[in-house]
């Protein structure tokens, strides 16, 4: 009896000392798990400070990647983009950012598995598989974590092992999963503005281009041409390819011009300020009309090279004789009512 009491009394104490140590372990995990918790939180957070600024997108990911690499402890990390519509010049240059086409084989793996993928969990049963871990073997990635907008896959994280030669854990995996989610917000915030950028530029520049090209339309016909000329214009655009003019060459005779460039925009209207710039001048030096017509035809062949079309009606109206002497290049038949 005695010494089963002695082999009691060692159990129950054994058995104690356990519990006692679970629960310090316990706490001891837990404490560890609410400390990275508190820090990916806090990293986060910095995460999404960095994604609102109005910084240079590729500064954006060399900070946020040195953030990643603080707090998971990762030494490698490289982003891979699939979509030319995103602008990362100065972190392809560094390094930091690889471009690949929209077909290639991690586009096609994430199309059918939508979440990491662990380099060391491809079994290699496919020769897709196979190409992968080739691809990831040669990065020192172990992990690939993808970068979605729309259920369209844009891009993936690349990450190498941790440092402290641990394995990545589910708060890991949770933090390196918002993280590209963010990625995401940046890329697409940074495409907005540019897009909004280039849209307000281009707005501004066709208001100018409006503004000097109403400049060159007459407002009114020349008084002494003895012409009742009527005329009325609304562009397409806020710049357009139609043109008209009505120049006054001497006291008895008066041009009459009309014209339509191919296409609307910028480039109608720089070609239609240089055509009326030439008419002018030509018509002021009195050079019969078929001979400014030529001119013009022989400028627009050797600057453009026939890539932009112009119809041209010109007319030169003689009041004394009352005769309008014209040549029509492929500009709309005019009417004669009498």
């Amino acid at each position: 009896m005695l010494e089963l009491s002695i082999y009691y009394l060692v159990f129950t104490a054994v058995f104690a000392a356990l519990l006692v140590g679970e629960r310090a372990v316990r706490r001891k995990l837990g404490d560890v798990l609410l400390v990275n918790r508190g820090n990916y939180s806090r990293s986060l957070q910095n995460v999404e400070n960095m994604a609102a600024t109005h910084e240079d997108i590729s500064f954006k990911v060399e900070r946020v990647f040195t953030e990643m690499s603080l707090i998971v402890g990762i030494s490698e990390i490289q982003l891979l983009l699939f979509d030319p519509a995103y602008e990362l010049k100065a972190a392809e240059e560094s390094g930091l950012v690889e471009r690949h086409s929209p077909d290639s084989d991690l586009v096609k793996y994430f199309s059918r598995e939508k979440g990491i993928i662990f380099r060391y969990s491809l079994i290699r049963r496919s020769p897709l598989e196979e190409r992968i871990i080739r691809f990831m073997r040669k990065r020192s990635a172990i992990l690939a974590s993808p970068v979605y907008t729309e259920d369209r896959i844009i891009g993936a994280l690349l990450l190498g092992e941790k440092q402290s030669g641990e394995l990545f854990n589910g708060i890991d995996i949770g933090y390196i999963e918002t993280v590209s989610l963010q990625i995401k917000q940046m890329l697409e915030n940074d495409r907005l503005l540019k897009n909004y950028i280039t849209r307000r530029r281009f707005e501004m520049e066709l208001d100018i281009a409006s503004y000097i090209q109403t400049r060159l339309f007459p407002k009114s016909a020349p008084e002494s041409s003895r012409l009742a000329i009527s005329f009325y214009n609304r562009p397409y655009l806020k710049v357009t390819g139609d043109y008209f003019d009505f120049i006054e060459i001497d006291k008895k005779t008066t041009a009459i011009v009309i014209g339509d460039i191919s296409g609307h925009g910028l480039a109608a209207a720089m070609i239609l300020s240089m055509t009326s710039s030439i008419i002018h001048s030509l018509l002021r030096e009195k050079m019969p009309v078929e001979q400014v017509i030529e001119e013009v035809n022989y400028f627009l062949n050797n600057r453009y090279r026939g890539t932009e079309l112009i119809t041209l009606f010109a007319g030169i109206y003689n009041n004394a004789t009352r005769e309008l002497s014209y040549i029509n290049a492929g500009h709309c038949p005019p009417a004669v009512f009498r």
